[in-house]
C-alpha cells in the first residue's frame, strides 16, 4: 500500500465520519430548531391520559408522556419531565402551555 492510497483512505473516512457527524448533530438540532419558529400557545386543558417510554440497555431512560384535550376536542400529546408528570393526573383540568411539540407548562385549576 503506498501513501496515496492510505491518503485516499484517510479521506474517505474522514468525510464518511463528518457525514455522520452531521446526521447525529442534526437529528438533535431538527426538533429545537422547528418548535423555535412555532408560536407558544396557551388553552384551557384537560389531562386525558399519562404514558411512559423505556428505553435503552443496559442502562434505561424513562420518557414521560401527557395527552392533553383542548376545549375543541383536539388531542395534544407532549414530552414531560418526571417531576410535572408526577403532579399530574387524568382528569386534571387548567392551562397549557406548549410551542410546537414542547411542554412548556401546566397550570392546574384549584376546584374548591
Amino acid at each position: 500500500m503506498g501513501i496515496e492510497t492510505l491518503d485516499a483512505v484517510f479521506s474517505v473516512f474522514l468525510v464518511f465520519g463528518g457525514i455522520v457527524w452531521l446526521i447525529v448533530v442534526g437529528s438533535f438540532l431538527w426538533p429545537l430548531l422547528k418548535n423555535a419558529g412555532q408560536p407558544v400557545l396557551t388553552s384551557h386543558a384537560r389531562v386525558v391520559d399519562e404514558r411512559t417510554e423505556i428505553s435503552g440497555s443496559p442502562s434505561t431512560h424513562t420518557t414521560y408522556f401527557a395527552t392533553f384535550e383542548l376545549p375543541s376536542g383536539e388531542r395534544v400529546e407532549l414530552e414531560v419531565s418526571g417531576s410535572t408528570s408526577g403532579q399530574i393526573v387524568t382528569g386534571d383540568a387548567g392551562m397549557l402551555t406548549w410551542q410546537g411539540t414542547a411542554f412548556k407548562g401546566f397550570q392546574r385549576e384549584i376546584l374548591r
